[in-house]
């Protein structure tokens, strides 16, 4: 079995265990809902039908605006690409070489680009069910690929990102500084413009040009990456985001490190602007002048996005928050101990539904709702 793979995999088996260490729930603090409100399950559907013993699933699904009505199309533990009609149905399942624990982008209206644990890239056409193509890369596909200008921008777990042609042609690749300890997800890359603003492993920033893969600037956010436990490791999992309003409208690069802190760094070279003490898992929201911060210690803030102070801040769960994504008007999150929340944009609780599982990765959104999986691979349409 190669090393990277070994890796990579007794990291999926320790990391439940040591995220557990990390933090132990009060119920003290635990917000007097009482019943679950304000939030209806549409449907539920087990997606690749895991036994109990099975490790913590990981992939992401995605919303295909197809001809027919939109579909969900998702990688699971059974090497199977699985599609559903936005009624829970399943339509079809499509066999890939390995189990998947990637994220998906979709291309257009037909055609999904995702990997699986192997290390293999596929572009498949969730409609006939037929792949495309397929490349081979250095490691697997940690979080969701992004598109630039009809082409695919990935990043893979041992730093590197490439950008291949919508047929699949590499175009060209950026090798970063090899990391440590890491977790098993990553952030996606954020196209801006021209350029591509990378987060690694071993807390270097990149900001990248597009057309060539050259580098414009790095910058070094982590002092020390030689942590010998998750529960102390400081690593990006919450994608940089875009802050045109920063600094007056001079605009800003908001970057994040889960168990860590949250900078604002310019966008000609990356110096830093400020920082906060704000550990995210998950990518924030910005939404004009307000940026909403769903943080690892349970707690949604919004932020003056002008000047990163906080407006107002709500506790929500002693546990890990990711989102949130705004759909009708209302944030949504969920955390680590199977809730999900939906608040309105001035920090009041609109709902809370519990369900079962872990939540690791953000909520999508469609016009029939949002779209959440779970650690024990259910998938879930709430609204």
């Amino acid at each position: 079995m190669p090393k990277t793979k070994l890796l990579l995999m007794l990291r999926a088996a320790l990391l439940p265990l040591l995220l557990a260490s990390c933090a132990t729930p009060n119920p003290a603090q635990l917000p007097a809902f009482g019943r679950d409100f304000g939030i209806d399950k549409a449907w539920e559907v087990n997606v690749d039908q895991r036994s109990p013993a099975s490790p913590r699933a990981f992939s992401a699904p995605v919303v295909v605006h197809a001809p027919g009505g939109d579909l969900i199309a998702l990688a699971a533990h059974d090497a199977r690409i699985h599609v559903y009609d936005m009624r829970g149905s399943e339509i079809r399942r499509i066999p890939i070489n390995a189990p998947s624990d990637s994220g998906m982008v979709a291309l257009d209206d037909r055609q999904v680009v995702t990997g699986d644990q192997d290390g293999t890239m596929y572009c498949i056409d969730v409609v006939s069910g037929k792949i495309n193509w397929k490349q081979s890369l250095s490691s697997l596909i940690m979080a969701d690929p992004v598109l630039i200008d009809g082409d695919i921008v990935v990043a893979t777990g041992d730093n590197r990102i490439y950008r291949f042609s919508p047929k699949g042609e590499k175009r060209w690749s950026y090798a970063g500084i090899p990391g440590g300890l890491g977790m098993y997800m990553a952030p996606s890359p954020l196209v801006d413009g021209h350029t591509i603003v990378a987060l690694f492993n071993n807390g270097d920033v990149a900001d990248i040009r597009a057309d060539s893969g050259d580098l414009l600037w790095r910058q070094q956010l982590m002092l020390d990456d030689n942590a010998e436990v998750l529960s102390e490791l400081k690593v990006p999992l919450a994608a940089a985001v875009d802050v045109p309003a920063y600094g007056g409208g001079t605009g800003a690069y908001l970057v994040s490190l889960y168990q860590g802190d949250s900078f604002f760094l310019s966008k000609q070279d990356g110096s830093r602007q400020m920082h906060r003490q704000i550990s995210l898992k998950s990518t924030p929201l910005v939404d004009g002048k307000v940026i909403y911060a769903a943080d690892s210690h349970g707690a949604l803030q919004a932020l003056d996005a002008s000047s990163g102070g906080t407006l107002w801040k709500i506790q929500l769960t002693p546990g890990e928050l990711v989102g949130p994504v705004l759909w009708k008007h209302a944030l949504w999150l969920a955390d680590d101990r199977g809730s999900v929340y939906r608040v309105d944009q001035q920090g009041h609780v609109l709902g809370h539904l519990k369900l079962q599982g872990h939540f690791d990765r953000a909520p999508i959104t469609d016009t029939q709702g949002v779209i959440l999986r779970n650690d024990l691979g259910s998938l879930y349409l709430l609204h």
